[in-house]
């Protein structure tokens, strides 16, 4: 997808950040919800996440895993 299509999409917007690590916080807007950042987001291979089930992983909060 072009660059240009995506920026319809996807958005970042900058909450705090610090000038001497460039480290920041901020908000990731998707068309599916708001993600938080810094956000942990679990690798799913062959559709799945290893070790963890479906159910610990509503536990434990996660609500996007990268497939």
């Amino acid at each position: 997808m072009r660059k240009d299509v995506m920026r319809d999409y996807l958005s970042f917007s900058s909450v705090k950040g610090d000038p001497a690590s460039h480290a920041r916080t901020g908000t990731l807007i998707t068309p599916h919800g708001l993600v938080e950042t810094p956000y942990f987001m679990p690798v799913a291979t062959n559709a799945s996440v290893k070790t963890l089930s479906s159910e610990d992983l509503e536990a434990i909060g996660i609500r996007m895993v990268i497939t």
